[in-house]
This record gives structure tokens, C-alpha cells and sequence, in this order.
């Protein structure tokens, strides 16, 4: 199933060449709650651009200490902090490191004052809106309406809102509580077509264009396929991927956590906890309806520098293909009680109300 349905979910970009680096310090910025930890990776190159093997000493400033392996743990004090790399030669290289004090609700939208929160990534009007008819809690919701015969949008059939605050949603090195609930209307069937697949929230990563490389399936997506609720997973430790099938390779893997049954005509609250990381430390938990459905320890995302965004709304990548029949030419859901907290944040402080 990987294969066939996978590959379409990248979206393509544009290639960068880079200059030469004799000493890279990677990722180049990365934001820690305190007492957090991540890992860092230093590339040491001769003058053709060829990784060699030169010896390089890693020191930080006062916010934390990191290993001669490059793990680097935060202090107890927030603020904005330097991890150096030196070779001996003097070629060296810095990485920004901001230590955040824990937060609490970071961010919540029940759409009260409309979509103004939130970056549409939608080709017509009726793509998306707040809406008074149908909503989980006070007077209104957000509405996704996507269309067979939309144009593409971002090289792909959508209509979804994006939260792209990295500070609010997190990336590597980052815990945090999300929580949303999401209404199918009882219009909603299946598509004869085998290949019904859409991606209703997904929490992306941001490739690191400037080392070439390309975007990739989400280190988090909750789908409804052919019927079914399901979550996905995709993770990788290097520092480019690679992919075949859409699935990234070489040590980075996808998976299906977890699928259940899917009832048109009623709200379904999400709450989902995550501590983002590519390597053995990460995890995920998945609640649906009150009840835990996913607890994954191990890699969750990408070895990538900058923070993740949050997208809710319809994305049906098996649209772009044309000629094809389907039986369902309209799609439509409806997204309210949208929370996000901190490490220090709980199950009932994002759980929709």
C-alpha cells in the first residue's frame, strides 16, 4: 500500500545549490524547553566538498552542555544560546540555540473570530470558512470544501488551513499536547475508487531546502482511508532523505499506527502527545474519542533544522491524477477546539471541550 499511495503525497520544490562549507554544524537553530536535549551532527569537508575526517572540538555557551558526541542537553535557564564547532585548522561554524520556559496553552482557536490565525492554502472562496451551522462548541467552526475539478494548489488537490507559528507547534527537541475534533458530515461515502485516501490534519516538517533536499510525507498525518480513521507516521535521522515509494530509506521508515472505525455525522476529538525527535527518545501517543489508540516510542520525525506546521482541512493527493473515475466529486469537513500546550501541558488541557 506504501508504494502505490505514498509517493504522490511529495510536494516538489526547487533545487539550491550550496556553497562549500568547511565546517557544518547541523541543525543550525533548534528551540529546547528546559532540561531538554537533542542531537547535534558536524560535517567536516575539504576544499573539493568531500566529507573528511579532521577532528573537531564542540563547546557552548552557559545554557547547557554537550558531549564530544555532539549531544547537547539545555540548562535550567531560558534565552538564546551558541554551540560551536572548531576544527584545528580554525574553520568552525555556530548553531543558535533558544531555551524556552515551559508553556501552558500556547494556542487555542475555536474560530470565534474567523480563519485570521491561520494561512490558507486553498485556490477558491469556497474552500474555506468559519461556519455558525455545524460546530463542536461555541458559535463557530472551520470549513474545508475541496472539489475533484479544483485547481492544484501547492502541487496537489487541497484545501486546508496551516499554523505556521514553529514557537506554538514545535519541531525537534520539542514536546507538546495538540488537541482538535473534526466533523464529517453524514453526506460523506466511500469512493468506489479504490485509492480514497485524504489527509484531514497533518503536522509537516520543513525540508532543508538549502542542502537540496525535497519534501516528504508528514512525520504525523490522521487520514480516513476508504472508511477508516487512520494515523501515520514518517521519520528519518539523516540529514537529507531519501525516498523510494514515498517512504524514506537508509535508516528512515513510515508506518500505519494504528486504523478504526469512521462514523459519518458526528464530531471525533483528537488529542495527540508528542516529544519530536529522529532518534530512539521520541514518542507518540494518539487518543481518539477519550480513548488511547497509539503509544509509539522511537523516531517521529526528520533530521531537519527548522520547526514543523500544523495543517487542518482536506488534502486528497489521488485527485491530481486525471482520467481517473471517481464516484465522489465533493469533499467536506469541519475542524473546531484547536489546542496546543507545552512539555508541561496535560491530556485535559487540549482535549476538545
Amino acid at each position: 500500500m506504501v508504494s502505490g499511495t505514498l509517493l504522490a503525497v511529495l510536494n516538489g520544490c526547487n533545487s539550491v545549490t550550496a556553497p562549500v562549507r568547511p565546517v557544518e554544524l547541523l541543525p543550525s537553530f533548534v528551540q529546547l524547553g528546559l532540561r531538554d536535549s537533542v542531537q547535534f551532527v558536524v560535517v567536516s569537508r575539504n576544499s573539493d566538498g568531500k566529507p573528511d575526517s579532521q577532528p573537531v572540538a564542540l563547546s557552548t555557551s552557559q545554557g547547557g552542555t554537550i558531549s564530544p558526541s555532539g549531544l547537547y542537553h539545555a540548562g535550567a535557564s531560558a534565552g538564546s544560546y551558541l554551540v560551536t564547532a572548531t576544527r584545528l585548522d580554525g574553520a568552525s561554524d555556530t548553531s543558535a540555540v533558544m531555551i524556552t520556559a515551559p508553556i501552558e496553552t500556547s494556542f487555542y482557536d475555536g474560530f470565534e473570530s474567523g480563519l485570521g490565525a491561520w494561512f490558507l492554502t486553498t485556490c477558491c472562496l469556497t474552500s474555506a470558512a468559519a461556519d455558525s451551522q455545524t460546530r463542536r462548541s461555541g458559535r463557530y467552526s472551520a470549513r474545508a470544501e475541496l472539489h475533484v475539478t479544483d485547481p492544484l494548489v501547492g502541487q496537489s488537490k487541497r484545501a486546508e488551513l496551516r499554523l505556521t507559528d514553529g514557537n506554538v507547534v514545535g519541531g525537534v527537541g520539542n514536546e507538546r499536547w495538540y488537541g482538535l475534533s473534526i466533523y464529517v458530515p453524514p453526506s460523506w461515502r466511500v469512493d468506489v475508487n479504490p485509492q480514497d485516501y485524504q489527509i484531514l490534519a497533518q503536522w509537516h516538517n520543513l525540508p532543508d531546502i538549502e542542502l537540496d533536499e525535497g519534501y516528504t510525507p508528514p512525520p504525523l498525518a490522521i487520514w480516513i482511508d476508504k472508511g477508516e480513521w487512520a494515523v501515520w507516521s514518517f521519520w528519518d535521522p539523516n540529514l537529507v532523505t531519501q525516498l523510494v515509494g514515498g517512504v524514506p530509506i537508509n535508516g528512515g521508515g513510515g508506518a500505519e499506527l494504528w486504523h478504526g472505525a469512521f462514523q459519518p455525522g458526528s464530531w471525533t476529538d483528537w488529542v495527540v502527545h508528542a516529544r519530536w525527535s529522529y532518534l530512539a527518545d521520541g514518542l507518540l501517543e494518539v487518543w481518539r474519542d477519550g480513548v488511547k489508540v497509539v503509544t509509539r516510542s522511537g523516531p517521529n520525525t526528520y533530521n531537519d533544522r527548522r520547526p514543523m506546521y500544523l495543517m487542518v482541512g482536506l488534502y486528497k493527493w489521488p485527485w491530481e491524477t486525471p482520467g481517473v473515475a471517481w464516484s465522489e466529486s465533493t469533499r467536506v469537513a469541519y475542524f473546531d477546539e484547536v489546542r496546543v500546550a507545552g512539555a508541561s501541558g496535560t491530556y485535559a488541557q487540549v482535549a476538545p471541550q
